[in-house]
């Protein structure tokens, strides 16, 4: 069996930065990515203020807006403040 290499301080200094610098770049890959999903499927559901092609009540829509607002309030506690639990990602009328 293979014994760990200790590290002198110098090294895990650098081997830690190494890994945050990789942590950050997948942050910005998947935030980039997820972002512009949920941007998208946000302007999809803009698509249904169409008169024309849906019917909808002022209570629908507020508790469709509501919804999402919620869900955009969760997210940004979960950046500031310690780990929550994860909801349901359903909604309905």
């Amino acid at each position: 069996m293979a014994e760990k290499k200790q590290l002198s301080p110098q090294e895990k200094k650098v081997a830690d930065s190494k890994r945050e610098a990789q942590k950050q770049a997948k942050f910005v890959e998947l935030g980039s990515k997820r972002a512009s999903k949920a941007i998208a499927a946000i302007r999809n559901v803009g698509n249904l203020s169409n008169r024309g092609s849906y019917s909808y009540t002022s209570e629908q829509v507020s508790k469709l807006i509501g919804a999402l607002a919620e869900e955009v309030k969760a997210v940004n506690a979960r950046f500031t403040t310690p780990a929550t639990a994860k909801a349901k990602p359903t909604f309905t009328f």
